[in-house]
């Protein structure tokens, strides 16, 4: 009887293995197939094409810095534009109470 439980076990430990080799190598197949839908040509290797996805996302975030950068310099002027203008309306406002 344990002869067979070993059996059951060992067999089992296999249809494991063999079940997630066989999920790796069907999504290894659909990238393929996406890589060839998007264009991409099969000599490409898979590095290739993981390196030319992490290039767009590169240039995405670049395009978002900028736009960050353009945006904390906008608010930037405008803060420096109320503080002036504030410095200013005090300054008057003191040389007001300073002439009563």
């Amino acid at each position: 009887m344990t002869n067979l439980k070993n059996k059951l076990k060992d067999q089992n430990a296999r249809l494991i293995q063999v079940t997630q080799e066989k999920a790796r190598l069907e999504s290894k197949v659909k990238r393929t197939d996406q890589m060839i839908d998007n264009g991409i040509s099969e000599d490409m290797t898979e590095f290739d094409y993981k390196l030319k996805e992490k290039e767009k996302v590169v240039v995405e975030l670049r395009e978002r810095l900028q736009k960050l950068k353009e945006k904390v310099k906008q608010d930037v002027l405008l803060f420096i534009e109320f503080s002036c203008r504030q410095s200013i309306q005090f300054y008057f406002r003191r040389k007001k109470l300073n002439s009563n």
